[in-house]
């Protein structure tokens, strides 16, 4: 799944009191993450992500990534599990002339199966629940069959 948030900051928008819009997403692993600075931004405006109040990126707290003219793409291995299903993206805008729009993409997978390409741990722990799960059919499975053949032995 691929969200994408672009937020045209106005002008003379400070870095303490940002423009804030929510970016819902779902519950998943967030593997990568592109931000779009637009050219003529020339280091003025800025853009950051957070999840509640926790900044996630960049991953140093109170940092922004800013530039000009660039498109940053990274890969990260972000699990988002907690609810709201949401980051806030936050924007600010320097410039005294003119409006800025930033673009935040965020490339997410939702199943477990894929999240395993990401995270082989992760994959070790599903592998582990779906053989716990295997075995539990395999039991009640095994106990079926030796009640049918006790029941057909009484009877005949």
């Amino acid at each position: 799944m691929i969200y994408q948030k672009s937020i045209t900051t106005p002008k003379d928008t400070p870095v303490l009191t940002p423009v804030s819009e929510v970016m819902e997403v779902n519950k998943g692993l967030i593997y990568q993450v592109d931000i779009i600075i637009p050219a003529g931004c020339v280091g003025l405006a800025g853009v950051r992500l957070l999840d509640g109040l926790y900044q996630v990126y960049p991953t140093t707290p109170n940092t922004w990534f800013v530039g000009d003219n660039i498109h940053m793409s990274f890969q990260d291995t972000y699990l988002k599990t907690d609810v709201p299903h949401q980051l806030t993206v936050q924007t600010y805008n320097l410039d005294d002339t003119y409006e800025h729009t930033l673009t935040v993409i965020i490339s997410m997978v939702i199943k477990e199966i894929f999240m395993a390409r990401f995270l082989p741990s992760y994959s070790m722990d599903e592998m582990i629940k779906a053989i716990e799960l295997l075995t539990k059919v395999q039991d009640i499975d095994k106990q079926q069959v030796i009640e049918d053949a006790i029941s057909w032995a009484r009877e005949n």
